[in-house]
């Protein structure tokens, strides 16, 4: 059974993580591709931090590893939250990003 969930964890993560593209326009009218600037997620004492250096409002999602929501905050451009979780095994999803962490 635990092989099963890790392997069900491993492909809503790899379902999840995809990099966020966006388009900019040149002076001659096309387009290049430009990645998002992605939210820095570190594991700190007793939780995680998540940093989000880009100009949008990002949704920051915690699920623990059976699924469960553990915590969501909203955070704005330039800031940072601290998201204080039990010891154990977490998704943290930002945007189009999801790490796994383990808080002890």
């Amino acid at each position: 059974m635990k092989a099963f969930r890790t392997a069900l964890l491993l492909l809503f993560v790899a379902a999840i993580a995809p990099q966020t593209l966006r388009a900019a326009a040149t002076s001659d009218g096309t387009a290049i591709e430009q990645a998002a600037p992605e939210a820095d997620v570190r594991v700190v004492t007793g939780g995680v931090e998540v940093s989000n250096p880009s100009a949008e409002v990002r949704t920051v999602e915690v699920y623990s590893i059976t699924g469960t929501m553990a915590g969501r905050r909203d955070i704005g451009g330039g800031d940072s939250v601290r998201i204080e979780l039990a010891p154990g095994i977490y998704i943290v999803r930002v945007a189009d990003k999801a790490v796994r962490v383990l808080v002890r």
